[in-house]
């Protein structure tokens, strides 16, 4: 009598979609992090805000670099460590889903924003709806 196992069932998301959905966060991350640490100007200039002070410039230069800067570095975890991966990716979901919140928010009381508020606010849909793809497997 040949006994025969069950296959070793591994979910596809796991596989594949989870280090994706990392890795192009991760990536999105580590790029607004650099542009907002070493060009603030430039990336304020594309957001028309202006960097009038030095308060100014180090708030942004903080929450449009370094804030990013650890969440890439959070989600690189996560892409080395299984047991930080579930975390890495609820962190992914939750980010994008509070600044999708905040671009919803200001199209609903102020108006429409710009082109690249709402590419932004088009990866960030896209992102929590991955996210929370992953997050229920």
């Amino acid at each position: 009598m040949t006994t025969t196992t069950a296959p070793q069932t591994s979910s596809f998301s796991s596989e594949v979609i989870t280090p994706l959905f990392l890795g192009l966060n991760l990536a999105a991350f580590l790029a607004l992090g650099a542009i907002g640490f070493f060009g603030p100007y430039f990336l304020a200039g594309q957001l028309d805000i202006t960097l009038g002070s030095t308060s100014a410039l180090a708030d942004f230069r903080a929450m449009y670099g370094g804030l990013p800067l650890g969440i890439a570095g959070i989600i690189a975890l996560g892409m080395k460590n299984a047991a930080l991966r579930h975390p890495a990716v609820l962190l992914s979901t939750l980010t994008a889903g509070g600044l999708a919140l905040g671009r919803l928010f200001t199209m609903a009381t102020v108006g429409l924003p710009g082109p690249l508020v709402l590419v932004s606010l088009a990866s960030e849909v896209l992102a929590v709806g991955c996210g929370l793809y992953l997050l229920k497997k």
